[in-house]
């Protein structure tokens, strides 16, 4: 049996008389200076922190990180002789006693088609890998065979653990979650549907589902490569755009759990609407199609990378974005327009996103093709596209959201840092699901959790 969250802040807190929110506290400062170990007296005073936070005693930090040994949350690194005086004792978040899990939904053309599991440790280092497919499915129909499937997954992953304790599991899918559910999943073709309930239920163990683009998020707050306390995690997926907000270094989610809706923001209104095309239709999407909520003109509708193919009527992003910008004449190319009319819409997003949040920067994460076009392509006008047009937004936003740069924050979504080089990012997201677990552990014991994030076994 895992322990539930209840139950392991119990036996941190049970023989201490401090609150239980700066044992979360004392947490996340390790997980902050995470991969790296960092000194007792580093984590009373926050050095890690990309922000001011009050210190903490070093007696505190000492009772507190006791507690977090005892429970092998972390562990003590070899002695270094960094400083005057004794050794120093660095602490590290656990390798080898604690796993979590992780699971990314993949879906195409409406329907969930694939499940991608990882199991991590707490560092975040990917120990396994598991996949499975689904059958094709829609709408509430498709819920009682995934549940099925991930918990077997879950379970697979758990067995292949070497005995490690389970933390949690953690789901990732892009679309509108609140309260543990899927509010509306318009790229999976759900609406209203639970399944973190009869999968903590399963395996006995919290669950927490997250938004896609939060989860990616969640993975940025702990690891504060940019100054900045408000940021804006923007990620073009093939199949939809989505968005994490970093609000005063923490995720934001709404009132309801469907802030930054970028994908879902109207770029184009020179047609009138369609119909929502079946689920599961095998017919290209183009710019002219709907999006998949059934409205016309979403960003969703044609900043994607399937809705450019569509358009091109090509399968392969890379192929189609070398394609050259210009012919023999010098005109701009067919495919040229298609990439600067997509990235357009992009920049329209991300300008109005500007206007209502004017985030102090902006992380867009885009695939390869995208992401490192090569000189003279037709790839090379999406981004110049998405440059351009943010200008529009007003005042100094545009300026705000580059953090003062020359140009965006631009990362691939195959190379999110260096210890996720060249992973499909299906492990990346499911690796980022998997985070959450560990952030909804510290906010339990911060007092901060809500069910929006977390079911618990109990």
């Amino acid at each position: 049996m895992h322990p539930t969250f209840e139950d392991l802040l119990g036996k941190i807190t049970q023989r201490l008389s401090i609150r239980p929110e700066i044992v979360g506290d004392v947490l996340s400062r390790v997980m902050v200076a995470a991969p790296e170990s960092v000194p007792r007296v580093d984590i009373a005073e926050g050095t890690m922190l990309a922000h001011w936070s009050p210190p903490l005693s070093q007696a505190t930090v000492s009772k507190i990180t006791k507690e977090l040994l005892e429970v092998k949350l972390i562990t003590e690194e070899p002695a270094r002789a960094e400083r005057p005086g004794r050794p120093i004792v660095p602490l590290g978040l656990d390798r080898d006693h604690w796993g979590v899990l992780g699971i990314h939904v993949l879906h195409r053309q409406r329907h969930p088609v694939g499940l991608t599991g990882v199991l991590v440790n707490l560092r975040g280092d990917v120990l396994q890998t598991e996949s499975v497919q689904l059958a094709p499915s829609d709408g509430q129909e498709s819920v009682t065979g995934l549940v099925g499937k991930a918990a077997e997954l879950a379970e697979d992953l758990i067995a292949k653990s070497g005995g490690r304790e389970i933390l949690g599991l953690g789901i990732e899918i892009g679309g509108h979650v609140h309260h543990g559910k899927v509010i509306e999943s318009t790229n999976a073709g759900w609406s209203q549907v639970d399944f973190s309930v009869p999968l903590s239920e399963r395996l006995k163990l919290p669950v927490v589902v997250e938004n896609d683009a939060s989860a990616l998020a969640v993975w940025e707050t702990y690891r504060h490569r940019y100054p900045e306390r408000d940021i804006a995690l923007v990620a073009v997926f093939d199949e939809g755009v989505g968005c994490g907000l970093i609000i005063d270094g923490r995720v934001y989610r709404g009132g309801h759990g469907m802030a930054a809706e970028v994908g879902h923001l109207a770029a184009d209104f020179t047609a009138p609407p369609r119909q929502r095309p079946p689920s599961g239709s095998s017919q290209r999407s183009r710019f002219r199609d709907p999006c998949p909520c059934g409205q016309y003109g979403h960003v969703d509708a044609l900043a994607t990378p399937v809705r450019i193919l569509g358009e091109l009527g090509r399968s392969d992003l890379q192929e189609a974005a070398s394609l050259p910008s210009q012919s023999r004449e010098g005109r701009q190319t067919a495919a040229a327009q298609t990439f600067e009319t997509a990235g357009t819409a992009l920049g329209r997003g991300l300008a109005a996103l500007i206007n209502i949040i004017n985030p102090a920067r902006i992380i867009l994460l885009l695939p390869t093709a995208l992401a490192d076009p090569a000189p003279e392509t037709a790839g090379q006008k999406y981004l110049e596209a998405v440059e351009t047009t943010i200008d529009q937004a007003f005042s100094t936003g545009p300026l705000d959201a580059r953090a003062h740069e020359a140009a965006l924050t631009i990362h691939r979504l195959e190379q999110l840092d260096d210890r996720a080089l060249d992973q499909p990012i299906e492990v990346i997201g499911a690796r980022g699901a998997a985070i959450t677990v560990v952030d909804a552990f510290i906010d339990h014991a911060r007092g901060t959790w809500s069910r929006s994030r977390l079911t618990d076994s109990d």
